[in-house]
C-alpha cells in the first residue's frame, strides 16, 4: 500500500481524480484527503471551492467558505479573491470585502495579463469600472482591457456596444 502526501493528493485532484492502490478517488475525494493531511495549504482549499465544497475533518465547508479559508492561509491569491467576489464578496479577517472590491483586489494581484482575466475585467466594467493598482479604470476601459486579453471575449464585446 503506497501512502500519498498531501502534495500529491492535491496534484491527483488537480487531474480529475485517479486510482490509488486500487481505488478510484474522485477530484473531490483527492482534494479532501489532501487537506485531510494539510489543512494550512491555500491552493487545496480554493481547489475545494472549485468543486463546490466538502467536509474536512468533519467540519463542513461551503464554496465560498473554502475560498475564504484560502485567503486566511494566502492573502494574495487573486483566483481566491476572483472567486469570493464572483460570490458576491465576503469577510476576510475581520472586513467585508464587496464583490467589486474582491475583483479589483484580484486584478491588483495578478502580475500577468492572462486570458483568464477577461472576464474580471468585464464584470468590473459591470460595475461602472474600478481602481486596479491605484489608477481609475472607466467602463468602457474595463471593457477595452479585457478585450485586450482576449479579443474572442463575446460579453466584453457586447458591453462595449
Amino acid at each position: 500500500m503506497v501512502a500519498l502526501t498531501a502534495a500529491t493528493w492535491m496534484n491527483l485532484g488537480k487531474g480529475g481524480g485517479g486510482k490509488v492502490n486500487g481505488t478510484f478517488y474522485s477530484a473531490t475525494a483527492c482534494i479532501l484527503e489532501a487537506l485531510s493531511l494539510n489543512e494550512t495549504s491555500a491552493e487545496p482549499w480554493n481547489l475545494l471551492g472549485l468543486l463546490g465544497g466538502g467536509t474536512v475533518n468533519g467540519i463542513m465547508f461551503s464554496e465560498k467558505e473554502c475560498y475564504i479559508r484560502s485567503l486566511l492561509l494566502n492573502e494574495t491569491s487573486p483566483d481566491a479573491w476572483n472567486n469570493v467576489g464572483s460570490l458576491g464578496g465576503g469577510e476576510v479577517r475581520g472586513r467585508f470585502y464587496t464583490e467589486l472590491e474582491c475583483l479589483e483586489k484580484a486584478l491588483s494581484l495578478s502580475r500577468k495579463r492572462e486570458k483568464k482575466n477577461a472576464i474580471t475585467w468585464t464584470n468590473v466594467g459591470l460595475f461602472g469600472g474600478g481602481n486596479v493598482n491605484g489608477k481609475l479604470y472607466s467602463k468602457k476601459e474595463c471593457f477595452q482591457e479585457a478585450l485586450s486579453m482576449d479579443s474572442t471575449c463575446a460579453a466584453a464585446w457586447f458591453l462595449l456596444g
